[in-house]
């Protein structure tokens, strides 16, 4: 079982040949006789330019949760709660909301979580105010897919059931640097230093409040990301606000470095949000090409250092 090519590809990035990675896999899987491989993978643009058949290789896609799933998927999920009967129905309104299926009415699992792990935190708090979505947000750029409003939602809930007294573009702002700088893993520490420069004396208080969030896994010393999507997805966030703000940095370099290619899901998400905006695009790019140029030459600068 390979879980995950699309990491391997943001792992290795130039390294990595798709192509003569499945041909090594199809002459592995020749000489296995019964044995067979498993492939697992989010959306790859590069394996969708394949044809498979060359290799062999079935494809399957997994589909999301129906109404029907989601009612069993609610009696197991709450199945210990006292309150399973109250959160089931509150889970099925919000699932009911039309903006979270797809044209086959179909509700992802990462939306399904989300939602329950909200209703459940709630309930816990006895909380009455109901988890809600907006339609379009424009708190910070984003394409205002549904993942993005849920994203936002999330965030907006945080900040107002923590108390976290910081608007809602410079925190995620700040999640989006930490996140392109150090991937879907990283001390808490790290994130401290950045509070630290923003926020001097609150900034423990913040931090202890930020790590509450559902959207993090938390360990003693470390903050992971619970979604896998999501290291792609506030990359991609970082790298849009880099190129409005013209202000290139180390980390916007890093950035673009693990975004792979131009078929990349940071990429592709980055061209979505500008189609509709090429002239502010040109005007962008414009006043961002002298400080690409001054950064780029700097990481050189460094690496040469080092190599001293």
């Amino acid at each position: 079982i390979i879980d995950g090519l699309d990491e391997l590809a943001s792992v290795l990035q130039e390294r990595f040949d798709l192509h003569a990675f499945l041909v090594s896999i199809y002459e592995l899987s020749s000489g296995l006789y019964s044995s067979q491989v498993l492939l697992t993978t989010r959306d790859n643009i590069q394996l969708d330019e394949i044809d498979l058949d060359d290799f062999n290789i079935q494809k399957y896609e997994l589909l999301g949760f129906s109404d029907a799933d989601w009612t069993k998927y609610a009696s197991k999920r709450f199945r210990n709660n006292p309150n399973k009967t109250l959160l089931t129905k509150k889970l099925m309104k919000l699932l009911s909301q039309s903006e979270l299926h797809d044209s086959d009415g179909r509700v992802l699992p990462f939306f399904l979580d989300v939602a329950c792990v909200v209703l459940e935190e709630d309930e816990v708090r006895n909380e009455t105010e109901n988890f809600s979505l907006d339609v379009k947000q424009n708190d910070y750029p984003t394409n205002n897919s549904v993942t993005d409003n849920i994203i936002h939602a999330v965030f907006r809930r945080e900040i107002r059931r923590q108390g976290i007294n910081i608007s809602i573009d410079v925190l995620v702002g700040l999640i989006t640097e930490v996140i392109s700088e150090n991937g879907d893993t990283f001390n808490k520490s790290t994130l401290k230093h950045h509070l630290d420069l923003y926020f001097d004396t609150r900034s423990n208080e913040i931090l202890q409040k930020i790590l509450l969030n559902p959207l993090f896994n938390c360990t003693e010393n470390h903050v992971a990301l619970k979604y896998g999507f999501l290291s792609s997805y506030f990359r991609s966030l970082y790298i849009i606000n880099t190129i409005i703000k013209s202000q290139f940095t180390i980390e916007s370099l890093n950035a673009l470095a693990k975004a792979n290619s131009n078929d990349s899901l940071e990429i592709d998400y980055v061209k979505k949000f500008f189609q509709s905006r090429l002239s502010d695009l040109d005007s962008h790019i414009f006043h961002l090409m002298p400080r690409l140029l001054d950064v780029v030459n700097q990481s050189k600068d460094l690496d040469l250092k080092k190599c001293e």
